[in-house]
């Protein structure tokens, strides 16, 4: 048992980048990406940001803060096994290695890829907050559905100076990594075709076209193709039978009853 009664903080790290739990001080950073740092914006679903009032700015951020505010109280009663629909991306100080204490290899031995349970935040190893990654569901024609049957997932590297560096492509790899050892058997990821850097991004780590708009998105006056990607998890081609039995799904109920709704960053 770890923060506040609840479980201990699960962590999942290579020897650059690690994946954590959500936690309160990371409200602040979000902050600062939603009113000072916002470059990501013009990347992540720019046509979401087109138009709003500093009003409709400023209650939208009121109400981010106070759902942050209750992922953090959730989260910090997770049990060690609950699955976990998203995760912190930060970067390791001055990339020491894989996390310290002995964690359990994650799938690839000898890639220096561990997951570990902390106690609480100060046990965490030094490392800076930089972004997150996250799910959501998707319908069969591919549109965000709350109970839609298909787990899609999606990044944000927020901090400009995290940028170039491939730290999506870690923490990514990461991710899927964990969500295929969770149960999924095939995960999406979605974009528009200017997005050029999240295209190269899903290919690079094994995803490939399965659907394409013609001009969904408008984005800063022309008009793109709405893209959606598809990874197959090598266990269920492989190793079906060695699977946790979990759907294809990801076992949707059970996510959802036991980790909330989605992020909205």
């Amino acid at each position: 048992m770890g923060r506040d009664g609840g479980a201990d903080m699960l962590a999942l790290s290579d020897d650059i980048v690690i994946l954590r739990d959500f936690i309160q001080a990371d409200i602040e950073d979000y902050v600062h990406w939603e009113t000072v740092e916002t470059e990501w914006k013009l990347w992540d679903a720019p046509w979401e940001h087109v138009g709003q009032t500093d009003a409709q700015r400023a209650a939208a951020l009121a109400d981010d803060v106070a759902w942050m505010r209750g992922l953090a109280r959730e989260v910090a009663l997770f049990r060690d096994d609950a699955p976990r629909r998203r995760f912190e991306v930060c970067v390791l100080d001055g990339g020491e290695g894989p996390l310290d204490g002995g964690g359990a290899p994650l799938r690839g031995e000898g890639h220096g890829r561990t997951r570990r349970f902390y106690s609480g935040e100060e046990g965490l190893p030094p490392a800076l907050h930089i972004g997150g990654v996250s799910t959501y569901r998707i319908d069969d024609d591919f549109s965000i559905a709350k109970d839609g049957p298909h787990l899609a997932l999606g990044i944000d590297i927020n901090s400009m100076s995290a940028r170039g560096h491939g730290y999506a492509l870690r923490a990514l790899r990461l991710f899927t990594e964990y969500l295929f050892e969770e149960g999924a058997s095939e995960l999406y990821s979605q974009t528009w075709s200017g997005n050029e850097r999240m295209i190269g991004l899903a290919r690079r780590l094994g995803f490939t076209e399965c659907r394409r708009k013609p001009g969904q998105r408008e984005v800063r006056g022309r008009r793109y193709d709405g893209l959606t990607f598809i990874l197959k998890s090598p266990c269920a081609t492989v190793c079906r039978s060695s699977c946790r039995g979990r759907d294809k799904s990801g076992n949707r109920k059970d996510w959802d009853r036991r980790t909330g709704q989605g992020s909205p960053y």
